[in-house]
């Protein structure tokens, strides 16, 4: 498998003084220039199985790694336990995804048509670095994320739709999908969210998701 400099991103069944660890030592020994995990407690699946305690990872490299290699180094043989733990398979990653779902951020799930159980805050990343973290969180632009966010979040400011639409350039498309979003949100009416948007289960495989498609589409 070919190197990478590529920013990279996992899911892993570590201890926490383990993971913790290696990536201390993978960033001393000038391999990663950052890293950040956080803890997702099990959640329940569709079918009523439950999801294990887990972590998920976010790597910087600071030179080019093989991801598979990069694997071998977190084979954790624990206790009695009959198999090794380890890392799921590393993924090209980008922060704004892999942050956005860490915290299991209600926004950025409902633009996916999703929800979970448990929501996270930035107490909750663990970091090597707090100037790189915050100017990678304060980079983050979530009108891109969900144009009816912004939407929905003047309409629950207690604005009047008068207002809002004479403060940003709308087509009357937009216009009357902006009117329907306030006449649910001031009128009381709460929107619903498929659960994983028919997934079976909750780990995202690609945590690099790419784009998605809007009934709103307000320009900046």
């Amino acid at each position: 498998m070919s190197k990478t400099t590529r920013p990279l991103s996992t899911i892993s069944y570590n201890t926490f003084d383990f993971l913790k660890g290696k990536l201390e030592d993978l960033e001393k020994r000038g391999d990663i220039d950052f890293w950040c995990f956080i803890k997702h407690f099990g959640e329940t699946n569709e079918d009523g199985s439950k999801e294990k305690l887990h972590y998920h990872v976010y790597i910087v490299p600071a030179t080019g790694l093989d991801r598979r290699q990069l694997r071998q180094e977190f084979i954790q043989f624990y206790k009695n336990e009959s198999l090794p733990r380890g890392f799921m398979p590393m993924q090209p990653s980008n922060w704004q995804d892999w942050y956005l779902y860490g915290l299991h951020d209600r926004e950025y799930l409902q633009a996916k048509g999703q929800s979970r159980e448990y929501t996270y805050s930035d107490n909750d990343m663990v970091r090597s670095d707090d100037t790189y973290y915050w100017d990678a969180v304060h980079r983050i632009d979530r009108t891109r994320i969900n144009p009816l966010g912004e939407v929905v979040r003047a309409a629950q400011s207690g604005i009047t739709f008068a207002e809002f639409i004479t403060s940003h350039q709308l087509s009357l498309l937009q216009v009357r999908s902006a009117q329907f979003v306030f006449q649910q949100v001031q009128g009381g009416v709460a929107f619903r969210s498929l659960e994983r948007a028919g997934r079976p289960d909750h780990e995202p495989v690609n945590p690099d998701t790419g784009e998605y498609i809007s009934p709103i589409d307000i320009p900046g």
